[in-house]
């Protein structure tokens, strides 16, 4: 009887991790995406450096940041096997 209480809570905890880990073809692929992410935050801070201030017609590149971080971090967060359980997810706006 004892083997087979601990059988269940064994299983689980095995078929839950095999259910959230990622392929090493999709690892490659989000660790590609997360170095393309970190270039875009690169070049963001070049064109809201070399952007008119006086320009009424601002780019919002403070949403553009804000998102892109919240972006960025989902995929480090599923590289690094962090999340086990649903985030509340924020709304990217697209509008900047």
């Amino acid at each position: 009887m004892f083997k087979k209480s601990l059988l269940m809570p064994i299983a689980l905890f095995f078929l839950s991790f095999n259910a959230s880990a990622i392929t090493d073809a999709e690892r490659d692929e989000l660790s590609r995406l997360h170095n393309e992410l970190v270039q875009l935050q690169r070049i963001i801070k070049l064109a809201k450096k070399a952007s008119d201030k006086s320009d009424t017609h601002q780019f919002n590149y403070l949403v553009l940041e804000k998102e892109l971080n919240a972006i960025k971090q989902g995929v480090e967060d599923s590289l690094n096997m962090i999340r086990r359980e649903p985030k509340v997810q924020t709304n990217v706006t697209g509008e900047y």
